[in-house]
């Protein structure tokens, strides 16, 4: 019975993270200045926490302003690991950024996230109706 409302209360969790806000820089896309970047480093999963990992992409990106100057920047999104053909390193990404402060970048990957968006409310929602079933006894 513990076990089912543990579950209950995780798919309940999974269905309330998907619904958090990706970015507060989406607005770039519309305000930024667009460019081309690539992807350099990751951050390792042991600076963040195993359930941030799932949800964020911890990739390092660096690009050349239109001033020519060279900035590295952490991609601050949710593009789950899983699904965002990894951000590995060397690949090229397009990307947003702000004039007056450009470590602040979006990626144009609106795809990767909401399909994991989508993932992670179907998984708490199966989980949530799984684990009610079970515990009303049919």
């Amino acid at each position: 019975m513990i076990l089912l409302l543990l579950i209950a209360f995780l798919g309940i969790a999974a269905m309330t993270l998907s619904l958090i806000p990706g970015t507060n820089y989406k607005y770039l896309k519309q305000t930024g200045i667009k460019t081309d970047g690539i992807v350099y480093k990751q951050k390792t999963n042991l600076e963040y926490s195993a359930i941030l990992s799932l949800m964020k992409t911890r990739a390092i990106v660096r690009f050349k302003t239109e001033n020519l100057v060279w900035i590295d920047a952490v991609v601050d999104q949710n593009i789950p690991a899983f699904l965002n053909d990894g951000l590995k390193i060397g690949k090229r990404v397009e990307l947003y950024y702000d004039v007056e402060d450009p470590r602040k970048i979006f990626l144009d990957t609106a795809k990767a996230e909401t399909q994991g968006r989508i993932l992670f409310f179907v998984i708490g929602f199966l989980m949530t109706v799984g684990a009610i079933y079970f515990i009303s006894g049919f």
